[in-house]
């Protein structure tokens, strides 16, 4: 019997050893971020919008410390791939995408990485309280801080379909990481959180057009002249457009001039959307009759304008001549 009590008694003296070792982390951190919201968005023209991301650190030790809190933005949905960043994107669960990124600057120049893509995350050095007695008993040392996120979509992302896009940030792709004492490093993780970036895209349509030039003439204007230009529209896919061109500055009822300001005189002319210069291209946009039509790819498609200057009788007087013509496109 006095064996099995002493036995006994060791095997107490061990559980109290191991109790009062026992290792805990002096400081935890967790956080949690605000939608980045774009509202709507020009895909051609890009916008901005901002977020914020809130954490807060507990210090369990009866000293202060200074932690080194590390906040990590990995890629969203398209993942970690092979240890550099991927294009952030946002997706409107048709297989679309849309393009955007996230910064730690207001500039928007530094990217907000993750030490899991071996990316600069956001590093701030946080000091935090001691843990103590407090008026109603013992109570954690405890910081808070704030910070804002700057997201960008960039422009020229003409293959952004029209709709809802969303990207989600999941607990494995944000998250903070801290060490104590005012260390440069990321050790120790914490605890993962969540937030969204989402826009709504707007079908946008750009047109670039180049000047039809018809040359020089000697003498007089006793045949006709002809001349082509290229007009360029770019739609995001599957949005049909109308392209009409108005009847330029300086039309007499339904006929194109051009003018010699100089002297006051014109020459007339007019624009078609056939090589035949038979079919007539004006700017009825609503109906779409005498308007050339198509539907937008995401890329540059180029339209050719026909022009001719028929024979003037009489012919005018030497000189330059020119005209202003308007492009609309409908959407």
């Amino acid at each position: 019997m006095s064996l099995a009590y002493r036995l006994c008694l060791l095997l107490f003296a061990g559980m109290l050893l191991a109790e009062g070792t026992a290792a805990y982390a002096s400081v935890v951190c967790q956080g949690n971020g605000t939608t980045i919201n774009f509202g709507v968005v020009d895909a051609q023209a890009g916008d901005t919008a901002t977020g914020t991301i809130d954490f807060s650190c507990i210090n369990y030790d009866q000293t202060p410390v200074v932690a080194t809190v590390c906040v990590n933005i990995g890629n969203s949905m398209s993942g970690w791939g092979g240890g550099q960043p991927q294009t952030r994107f946002m997706t409107d669960g048709a297989g679309h995408n849309l393009q955007f990124e996230l910064y730690k600057d207001s500039a928007r120049t530094q990217v907000w990485g993750s030490i899991n893509l071996n990316s600069q995350p956001l590093i701030v050095q946080l000091p935090i309280p001691a843990s103590g007695n407090g008026p109603k008993g013992w109570v954690n040392g405890r910081a808070n801080a704030s910070y804002p996120i700057y997201g960008r979509v960039p422009g020229n992302q003409a293959s952004a379909v029209p709709g809802n896009y969303h990207g989600q940030f999941t607990s494995f792709d944000t998250f903070l990481s801290h060490a104590n004492n005012g260390s440069q490093t990321c050790g120790q993780q914490d605890a993962g959180f969540s937030f969204n970036a989402v826009a709504n895209v707007q079908a946008a349509c750009t047109v670039t057009a180049s000047d039809l030039d018809f040359g020089s003439v000697t003498g007089f204007l006793t045949s006709s002249r002809d001349g082509t230009s290229a007009i360029n529209v770019n739609c995001p896919p599957g949005i049909a457009y109308k392209v009409g061109l108005d009847n330029g500055s300086n039309a007499a009822a339904l006929q194109r001039q051009m003018k010699n300001i100089a002297s006051n005189n014109y020459i007339g002319y007019e624009l078609y959307r056939d090589t035949a210069r038979t079919q007539y291209w004006g700017n009825d946009t609503a109906n779409g009759t005498n308007t050339v039509n198509g539907v937008g790819t995401g890329n540059m498609q180029n339209l050719a304008v026909y022009g001719r200057v028929p024979a003037q009788s009489p012919s005018p007087p030497a000189g330059n001549y020119s005209d202003t013509v308007t492009v609309t496109v409908a959407y």
